[in-house]
Protein backbone atom coordinates (compact mmCIF):
# COMPACT_ATOMS: atom_id res chain seq x y z
CA UNK A 1 0.00 0.00 0.00
CA UNK A 2 1.26 3.46 -0.86
CA UNK A 3 2.38 5.76 1.93
CA UNK A 4 -0.42 8.15 2.92
CA UNK A 5 -3.17 6.13 1.30
CA UNK A 6 -6.20 5.84 3.54
CA UNK A 7 -7.76 2.51 4.35
CA UNK A 8 -11.42 3.28 3.77
CA UNK A 9 -14.11 1.35 5.63
CA UNK A 10 -16.85 -0.34 3.66
CA UNK A 11 -20.56 -0.14 4.49
CA UNK A 12 -22.51 -2.89 2.75
CA UNK A 13 -26.32 -3.14 2.90
CA UNK A 14 -28.36 -6.04 1.51
CA UNK A 15 -32.16 -6.16 1.59
CA UNK A 16 -33.08 -9.75 0.92
CA UNK A 17 -31.57 -10.55 -2.48
CA UNK A 18 -31.02 -6.88 -3.36
CA UNK A 19 -27.56 -5.33 -2.92
CA UNK A 20 -28.18 -1.68 -2.02
CA UNK A 21 -24.50 -0.80 -1.79
CA UNK A 22 -23.91 -1.69 -5.42
CA UNK A 23 -27.00 -0.53 -7.31
CA UNK A 24 -27.29 -0.26 -11.08
CA UNK A 25 -27.97 3.39 -11.92
CA UNK A 26 -28.37 2.58 -15.62
CA UNK A 27 -25.16 4.33 -16.67
CA UNK A 28 -22.88 1.28 -16.61
CA UNK A 29 -21.82 2.21 -13.07
CA UNK A 30 -22.92 0.59 -9.83
CA UNK A 31 -22.85 2.64 -6.66
CA UNK A 32 -24.66 2.82 -3.29
CA UNK A 33 -28.32 3.79 -3.38
CA UNK A 34 -28.46 4.17 0.43
CA UNK A 35 -26.40 6.42 2.69
CA UNK A 36 -26.24 7.70 6.30
CA UNK A 37 -26.54 4.09 7.44
CA UNK A 38 -26.79 3.95 11.24
CA UNK A 39 -26.88 1.00 13.64
CA UNK A 40 -27.77 1.49 17.33
CA UNK A 41 -26.76 -1.35 19.63
CA UNK A 42 -28.13 -0.95 23.15
CA UNK A 43 -28.07 -2.72 26.49
CA UNK A 44 -31.06 -2.85 28.81
CA UNK A 45 -34.03 -4.99 29.68
CA UNK A 46 -36.37 -3.34 27.17
CA UNK A 47 -33.91 -2.05 24.57
CA UNK A 48 -33.97 -3.60 21.11
CA UNK A 49 -31.22 -2.95 18.56
CA UNK A 50 -32.28 -0.52 15.84
CA UNK A 51 -30.99 0.85 12.54
CA UNK A 52 -31.87 3.39 9.87
CA UNK A 53 -30.78 4.37 6.37
CA UNK A 54 -31.65 6.91 3.73
CA UNK A 55 -32.36 6.13 0.09
CA UNK A 56 -31.01 8.42 -2.61
CA UNK A 57 -33.83 11.00 -3.08
CA UNK A 58 -33.75 10.62 -6.86
CA UNK A 59 -35.88 8.71 -9.37
CA UNK A 60 -33.42 5.82 -9.10
CA UNK A 61 -33.60 5.88 -5.30
CA UNK A 62 -37.40 5.97 -5.28
CA UNK A 63 -37.49 3.05 -7.72
CA UNK A 64 -35.03 1.08 -5.54
CA UNK A 65 -37.12 1.67 -2.42
CA UNK A 66 -40.29 0.62 -4.25
CA UNK A 67 -38.63 -2.59 -5.39
CA UNK A 68 -37.45 -3.36 -1.85
CA UNK A 69 -40.82 -2.97 -0.18
CA UNK A 70 -42.67 -4.48 -3.14
CA UNK A 71 -40.92 -7.84 -3.21
CA UNK A 72 -38.69 -7.95 -0.10
CA UNK A 73 -40.74 -6.22 2.62
CA UNK A 74 -40.41 -9.10 5.11
CA UNK A 75 -36.91 -10.15 4.07
CA UNK A 76 -33.94 -9.67 6.43
CA UNK A 77 -31.78 -6.58 5.94
CA UNK A 78 -28.10 -7.11 6.70
CA UNK A 79 -25.75 -4.22 7.45
CA UNK A 80 -22.00 -4.74 7.38
CA UNK A 81 -19.32 -2.34 8.65
CA UNK A 82 -15.68 -3.22 8.17
CA UNK A 83 -12.68 -3.38 5.89
CA UNK A 84 -12.00 -5.19 2.66
CA UNK A 85 -9.85 -8.28 3.30
CA UNK A 86 -10.00 -7.43 7.01
CA UNK A 87 -12.36 -7.57 9.97
CA UNK A 88 -16.03 -6.71 9.71
CA UNK A 89 -19.17 -6.91 11.79
CA UNK A 90 -22.64 -7.65 10.50
CA UNK A 91 -26.08 -7.15 12.00
CA UNK A 92 -29.47 -8.21 10.66
CA UNK A 93 -32.67 -6.20 10.99
CA UNK A 94 -36.20 -6.12 9.63
CA UNK A 95 -38.31 -3.32 8.20
CA UNK A 96 -40.29 -1.33 10.77
CA UNK A 97 -41.50 1.90 9.14
CA UNK A 98 -40.48 4.68 6.78
CA UNK A 99 -40.42 8.50 6.76
CA UNK A 100 -41.40 9.40 3.20
CA UNK A 101 -41.18 13.05 2.09
CA UNK A 102 -41.81 14.45 -1.38
CA UNK A 103 -42.09 17.98 -2.75
CA UNK A 104 -39.53 20.72 -2.16
CA UNK A 105 -37.69 18.50 0.33
CA UNK A 106 -37.35 14.86 -0.62
CA UNK A 107 -36.37 12.14 1.80
CA UNK A 108 -36.79 8.38 2.25
CA UNK A 109 -35.60 7.29 5.69
CA UNK A 110 -36.21 3.62 6.49
CA UNK A 111 -36.25 2.51 10.12
CA UNK A 112 -35.26 -1.05 11.06
CA UNK A 113 -35.20 -3.16 14.21
CA UNK A 114 -34.64 -6.68 15.45
CA UNK A 115 -37.61 -9.05 15.29
CA UNK A 116 -37.92 -8.83 19.05
CA UNK A 117 -39.24 -5.29 18.52
CA UNK A 118 -42.46 -6.87 17.31
CA UNK A 119 -42.83 -8.49 20.73
CA UNK A 120 -42.25 -5.24 22.63
CA UNK A 121 -44.86 -3.41 20.57
CA UNK A 122 -47.42 -6.21 20.17
CA UNK A 123 -50.63 -6.88 22.07
CA UNK A 124 -48.95 -9.96 23.59
CA UNK A 125 -46.48 -7.73 25.50
CA UNK A 126 -49.46 -6.08 27.21
CA UNK A 127 -51.55 -9.19 27.86
CA UNK A 128 -52.07 -10.45 31.39
CA UNK A 129 -50.41 -13.75 32.24
CA UNK A 130 -52.04 -15.12 35.42
CA UNK A 131 -54.92 -16.98 33.76
CA UNK A 132 -54.64 -20.73 34.33
CA UNK A 133 -51.53 -20.42 36.54
CA UNK A 134 -51.76 -21.36 40.21
CA UNK A 135 -48.05 -21.96 40.89
CA UNK A 136 -45.08 -22.15 38.54
CA UNK A 137 -41.28 -22.05 38.69
CA UNK A 138 -39.78 -18.67 37.71
CA UNK A 139 -37.69 -20.20 34.93
CA UNK A 140 -40.71 -22.01 33.51
CA UNK A 141 -42.75 -18.81 33.45
CA UNK A 142 -39.94 -16.91 31.69
CA UNK A 143 -39.74 -19.71 29.13
CA UNK A 144 -43.50 -19.92 28.72
CA UNK A 145 -44.17 -16.24 28.02
CA UNK A 146 -41.19 -15.85 25.67
CA UNK A 147 -42.02 -19.01 23.74
CA UNK A 148 -45.68 -18.01 23.41
CA UNK A 149 -44.50 -14.83 21.70
CA UNK A 150 -42.76 -16.95 19.04
CA UNK A 151 -39.23 -16.42 20.36
CA UNK A 152 -36.67 -18.71 21.98
CA UNK A 153 -35.28 -18.04 25.48
CA UNK A 154 -31.54 -18.64 25.80
CA UNK A 155 -30.48 -18.84 29.45
CA UNK A 156 -26.81 -18.58 30.43
CA UNK A 157 -25.41 -20.96 33.10
CA UNK A 158 -25.20 -18.20 35.73
CA UNK A 159 -28.79 -17.18 35.08
CA UNK A 160 -29.83 -20.84 35.37
CA UNK A 161 -28.36 -20.89 38.88
CA UNK A 162 -30.20 -17.72 39.89
CA UNK A 163 -33.54 -18.90 38.53
CA UNK A 164 -33.12 -22.36 40.06
CA UNK A 165 -32.77 -20.93 43.58
CA UNK A 166 -35.92 -18.79 43.44
CA UNK A 167 -39.19 -19.87 45.08
CA UNK A 168 -42.13 -20.69 42.80
CA UNK A 169 -44.37 -17.87 41.62
CA UNK A 170 -47.99 -18.02 42.75
CA UNK A 171 -51.02 -16.66 40.95
CA UNK A 172 -51.35 -13.81 43.46
CA UNK A 173 -47.83 -12.55 42.74
CA UNK A 174 -48.47 -12.14 39.00
CA UNK A 175 -52.05 -10.96 39.40
CA UNK A 176 -52.63 -7.91 37.18
CA UNK A 177 -49.17 -8.22 35.60
CA UNK A 178 -48.67 -8.13 31.85
CA UNK A 179 -46.03 -10.11 29.96
CA UNK A 180 -43.81 -7.04 29.53
CA UNK A 181 -44.32 -5.92 33.12
CA UNK A 182 -43.39 -9.36 34.43
CA UNK A 183 -40.32 -9.86 32.25
CA UNK A 184 -38.75 -6.45 32.87
CA UNK A 185 -39.66 -6.15 36.57
CA UNK A 186 -38.60 -9.71 37.36
CA UNK A 187 -35.29 -9.28 35.54
CA UNK A 188 -34.54 -6.14 37.55
CA UNK A 189 -35.65 -7.66 40.84
CA UNK A 190 -33.67 -10.88 40.49
CA UNK A 191 -30.59 -9.19 39.00
CA UNK A 192 -31.02 -10.59 35.50
CA UNK A 193 -30.34 -9.11 32.08
CA UNK A 194 -32.66 -9.44 29.08
CA UNK A 195 -30.85 -9.06 25.77
CA UNK A 196 -32.25 -8.93 22.24
CA UNK A 197 -29.33 -9.76 19.89
CA UNK A 198 -29.43 -9.09 16.14
CA UNK A 199 -26.06 -10.30 14.94
CA UNK A 200 -27.52 -12.78 12.47
CA UNK A 201 -30.99 -13.64 11.24
CA UNK A 202 -31.23 -16.46 13.80
CA UNK A 203 -30.34 -14.08 16.65
CA UNK A 204 -33.55 -12.18 15.96
CA UNK A 205 -35.53 -15.18 17.21
CA UNK A 206 -33.78 -15.20 20.61
CA UNK A 207 -34.05 -13.44 23.95
CA UNK A 208 -30.95 -14.03 26.10
CA UNK A 209 -31.41 -14.18 29.87
CA UNK A 210 -28.15 -13.65 31.75
CA UNK A 211 -26.66 -12.09 34.88
CA UNK A 212 -24.80 -8.80 35.48
CA UNK A 213 -21.05 -8.45 35.12
CA UNK A 214 -20.46 -9.06 38.82
CA UNK A 215 -20.63 -12.80 38.22
CA UNK A 216 -17.09 -13.95 37.47
CA UNK A 217 -18.11 -16.64 35.01
CA UNK A 218 -19.58 -13.96 32.75
CA UNK A 219 -17.04 -11.24 33.53
CA UNK A 220 -14.25 -12.80 31.50
CA UNK A 221 -12.79 -10.01 29.35
CA UNK A 222 -9.97 -10.41 26.86
CA UNK A 223 -7.99 -7.82 24.99
CA UNK A 224 -9.32 -7.25 21.49
CA UNK A 225 -7.25 -9.43 19.17
CA UNK A 226 -6.55 -9.21 15.46
CA UNK A 227 -9.32 -10.76 13.38
CA UNK A 228 -9.46 -11.15 9.63
CA UNK A 229 -13.06 -11.90 8.82
CA UNK A 230 -16.42 -11.69 10.53
CA UNK A 231 -16.60 -10.65 14.18
CA UNK A 232 -19.64 -12.05 15.97
CA UNK A 233 -22.06 -9.28 16.85
CA UNK A 234 -24.66 -11.45 18.56
CA UNK A 235 -25.07 -11.84 22.29
CA UNK A 236 -22.08 -10.80 24.38
CA UNK A 237 -23.73 -11.89 27.59
CA UNK A 238 -23.53 -15.52 26.47
CA UNK A 239 -20.01 -15.31 25.06
CA UNK A 240 -16.53 -13.86 25.44
CA UNK A 241 -16.40 -10.12 26.00
CA UNK A 242 -13.63 -7.96 24.56
CA UNK A 243 -11.77 -4.98 25.95
CA UNK A 244 -10.88 -2.04 23.70
CA UNK A 245 -8.11 0.41 24.61
CA UNK A 246 -8.99 3.98 23.67
CA UNK A 247 -5.79 5.97 23.90
CA UNK A 248 -3.92 8.75 22.09
CA UNK A 249 -4.78 9.53 18.44
CA UNK A 250 -8.21 7.87 18.71
CA UNK A 251 -10.53 9.85 21.00
CA UNK A 252 -10.57 13.62 20.87
CA UNK A 253 -12.77 13.89 23.96
CA UNK A 254 -14.13 11.63 26.70
CA UNK A 255 -17.01 13.00 28.74
CA UNK A 256 -17.82 11.64 32.20
CA UNK A 257 -20.98 12.38 34.20
CA UNK A 258 -22.01 11.20 37.65
CA UNK A 259 -25.57 9.90 37.95
CA UNK A 260 -27.51 8.99 41.11
CA UNK A 261 -29.20 5.63 41.19
CA UNK A 262 -30.86 3.25 43.58
CA UNK A 263 -34.47 3.55 42.49
CA UNK A 264 -34.50 0.48 40.22
CA UNK A 265 -34.11 -2.09 42.99
CA UNK A 266 -36.40 -0.10 45.26
CA UNK A 267 -39.09 0.01 42.61
CA UNK A 268 -38.75 -3.70 41.83
CA UNK A 269 -39.03 -4.52 45.55
CA UNK A 270 -42.10 -2.30 45.85
CA UNK A 271 -43.82 -4.15 43.01
CA UNK A 272 -42.90 -7.49 44.59
CA UNK A 273 -44.03 -6.47 48.08
CA UNK A 274 -47.32 -5.23 46.70
CA UNK A 275 -47.93 -8.66 45.17
CA UNK A 276 -46.95 -10.46 48.38
CA UNK A 277 -49.33 -8.30 50.44
CA UNK A 278 -52.05 -9.10 47.95
CA UNK A 279 -51.43 -12.81 48.47
CA UNK A 280 -51.64 -12.38 52.23
CA UNK A 281 -54.66 -10.07 52.32
CA UNK A 282 -56.46 -11.48 49.23
CA UNK A 283 -56.94 -7.92 48.03
CA UNK A 284 -56.54 -6.86 44.41
CA UNK A 285 -53.25 -4.94 44.16
CA UNK A 286 -52.69 -1.92 41.95
CA UNK A 287 -50.95 -2.48 38.63
CA UNK A 288 -47.20 -2.85 39.25
CA UNK A 289 -46.43 -0.30 36.53
CA UNK A 290 -48.53 2.28 38.38
CA UNK A 291 -46.72 1.47 41.61
CA UNK A 292 -43.37 2.01 39.92
CA UNK A 293 -44.50 5.25 38.31
CA UNK A 294 -45.61 6.48 41.72
CA UNK A 295 -42.28 5.54 43.27
CA UNK A 296 -40.35 7.21 40.48
CA UNK A 297 -42.21 10.39 41.25
CA UNK A 298 -40.24 10.50 44.51
CA UNK A 299 -36.91 10.48 42.73
CA UNK A 300 -34.85 13.64 43.15
CA UNK A 301 -34.45 15.93 40.16
CA UNK A 302 -31.41 15.61 37.95
CA UNK A 303 -28.31 16.97 39.65
CA UNK A 304 -29.52 16.50 43.22
CA UNK A 305 -28.34 13.89 45.72
CA UNK A 306 -29.14 10.22 45.25
CA UNK A 307 -31.11 10.13 48.49
CA UNK A 308 -34.76 11.14 48.65
CA UNK A 309 -34.15 12.67 52.06
CA UNK A 310 -31.97 15.76 51.91
CA UNK A 311 -28.96 15.64 54.17
CA UNK A 312 -26.85 18.74 54.82
CA UNK A 313 -25.06 20.67 57.55
CA UNK A 314 -28.17 22.65 58.51
CA UNK A 315 -29.54 19.51 60.14
CA UNK A 316 -27.06 20.03 62.97
CA UNK A 317 -27.96 23.65 63.73
CA UNK A 318 -28.87 24.25 67.37
CA UNK A 319 -27.16 21.06 68.56
CA UNK A 320 -24.15 20.80 70.82
CA UNK A 321 -22.00 18.28 72.63
CA UNK A 322 -22.65 14.61 71.90
CA UNK A 323 -25.77 15.41 69.87
CA UNK A 324 -23.74 17.61 67.51
CA UNK A 325 -21.03 14.96 67.22
CA UNK A 326 -23.56 12.22 66.41
CA UNK A 327 -25.32 14.48 63.91
CA UNK A 328 -22.06 15.14 62.05
CA UNK A 329 -21.22 11.44 62.06
CA UNK A 330 -24.60 10.73 60.52
CA UNK A 331 -23.99 13.30 57.78
CA UNK A 332 -20.58 11.76 57.06
CA UNK A 333 -22.13 8.30 56.94
CA UNK A 334 -24.86 9.49 54.58
CA UNK A 335 -22.24 11.11 52.34
CA UNK A 336 -20.28 7.85 52.20
CA UNK A 337 -23.44 5.89 51.38
CA UNK A 338 -24.29 8.41 48.68
CA UNK A 339 -20.88 7.94 47.07
CA UNK A 340 -21.36 4.17 47.00
CA UNK A 341 -24.83 4.50 45.52
CA UNK A 342 -23.83 6.65 42.58
CA UNK A 343 -22.57 5.58 39.22
CA UNK A 344 -20.89 7.37 36.38
CA UNK A 345 -21.53 7.36 32.66
CA UNK A 346 -19.11 8.27 29.92
CA UNK A 347 -19.41 9.09 26.25
CA UNK A 348 -16.88 9.36 23.46
CA UNK A 349 -16.82 9.29 19.67
CA UNK A 350 -14.06 7.68 17.61
CA UNK A 351 -13.46 6.85 13.99
CA UNK A 352 -13.99 3.16 13.25
CA UNK A 353 -10.42 2.05 12.67
CA UNK A 354 -9.84 -1.69 12.06
CA UNK A 355 -9.08 -2.23 15.76
CA UNK A 356 -12.51 -0.93 16.86
CA UNK A 357 -14.59 -3.10 14.52
CA UNK A 358 -17.14 -5.20 16.37
CA UNK A 359 -17.40 -3.32 19.68
CA UNK A 360 -20.85 -3.77 21.17
CA UNK A 361 -22.78 -3.51 24.47
CA UNK A 362 -21.33 -5.41 27.42
CA UNK A 363 -17.81 -5.18 25.99
CA UNK A 364 -15.37 -2.93 27.88
CA UNK A 365 -13.62 0.27 26.91
CA UNK A 366 -10.37 1.07 28.67
CA UNK A 367 -9.12 4.63 29.13
CA UNK A 368 -5.48 4.44 30.27
CA UNK A 369 -2.95 7.00 31.45
CA UNK A 370 -0.08 7.46 29.02
CA UNK A 371 2.23 5.35 31.19
CA UNK A 372 -0.37 2.63 31.69
CA UNK A 373 -0.18 2.82 35.48
CA UNK A 374 -3.79 4.00 35.80
CA UNK A 375 -6.76 2.50 33.98
CA UNK A 376 -10.45 3.36 33.88
CA UNK A 377 -12.59 0.43 32.75
CA UNK A 378 -16.14 1.06 31.61
CA UNK A 379 -18.76 -1.49 30.62
CA UNK A 380 -20.24 -0.48 27.26
CA UNK A 381 -23.91 0.46 27.55
CA UNK A 382 -24.57 1.38 23.92
CA UNK A 383 -22.73 1.79 20.61
CA UNK A 384 -23.83 3.61 17.47
CA UNK A 385 -22.17 2.90 14.13
CA UNK A 386 -22.92 5.78 11.76
CA UNK A 387 -21.77 6.08 8.18
CA UNK A 388 -20.71 9.67 7.47
CA UNK A 389 -19.42 10.10 3.94
CA UNK A 390 -16.45 7.80 3.53
CA UNK A 391 -16.01 7.22 7.26
CA UNK A 392 -17.83 5.32 9.98
CA UNK A 393 -18.08 7.06 13.36
CA UNK A 394 -18.58 5.11 16.58
CA UNK A 395 -20.43 6.82 19.43
CA UNK A 396 -19.79 4.85 22.61
CA UNK A 397 -21.51 5.16 25.99
CA UNK A 398 -20.20 3.37 29.06
CA UNK A 399 -21.17 2.88 32.68
CA UNK A 400 -19.28 2.13 35.91
CA UNK A 401 -19.29 3.03 39.63
CA UNK A 402 -17.86 6.39 40.58
CA UNK A 403 -14.42 7.01 39.12
CA UNK A 404 -11.98 6.27 41.95
CA UNK A 405 -14.09 3.48 43.45
CA UNK A 406 -11.92 0.73 42.03
CA UNK A 407 -12.15 -1.27 38.82
CA UNK A 408 -14.76 -3.60 37.38
CA UNK A 409 -12.27 -6.08 35.92
CA UNK A 410 -10.00 -8.26 38.01
CA UNK A 411 -6.35 -7.38 38.67
CA UNK A 412 -4.98 -9.96 36.23
CA UNK A 413 -7.06 -8.58 33.36
CA UNK A 414 -6.19 -5.00 34.25
CA UNK A 415 -2.49 -5.91 34.30
CA UNK A 416 -2.78 -7.31 30.76
CA UNK A 417 -4.15 -4.00 29.51
CA UNK A 418 -1.61 -2.01 31.52
CA UNK A 419 1.29 -3.95 29.99
CA UNK A 420 -0.09 -3.39 26.50
CA UNK A 421 -0.30 0.37 27.09
CA UNK A 422 3.28 0.43 28.43
CA UNK A 423 4.46 -1.27 25.24
CA UNK A 424 3.04 1.56 23.10
CA UNK A 425 5.53 4.35 23.65
CA UNK A 426 5.27 6.59 20.59
CA UNK A 427 2.37 7.89 18.51
CA UNK A 428 3.56 5.67 15.66
CA UNK A 429 3.11 2.67 17.99
CA UNK A 430 -0.51 3.66 18.64
CA UNK A 431 -1.16 4.25 14.93
CA UNK A 432 0.21 0.82 14.10
CA UNK A 433 -1.80 -0.76 16.92
CA UNK A 434 -5.08 0.68 15.67
CA UNK A 435 -4.58 0.29 11.92
CA UNK A 436 -2.56 -2.88 11.38
CA UNK A 437 -5.49 -5.24 11.88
Amino acid sequence: MSIGRLIQPATVVRWGSLELSSWDYGDNHKRPVVFDVTVDLKAGNNQVNKASMKFDPSPVGFAAYTECVGSNLESPISIRFGYENGSYTETVFFFQNVDFVTGKSQDITVHLAGKQKNLLTSHWWNEYISDGIEEIEVKDLFTQVISKAGLTPKITPEAEKVLGELPPITKAIIHNQTVGNFLVNSAEKYGLILEYPSGSEGDNEVIVISTPATNQEELSVKEQSKVSGKIDSGSQRAGQRKGFIIGPTLAAEIKRTTKPFGSVQKNADTAYQTSVKAAENTEEPPNAIEVIASEQGEKPPSGSTSSNKKSNITQCEGLSGNELTECRKKIASNAAAKAKNEYSVCSTAVMMVPYMVGIKPYDFVVFPSLKGDFIEDWEVDSVTYKQQGGAVILSINGKRPQVGQGNLMDSSTLNTFSQKVKSLQALSDWHSYYWNY
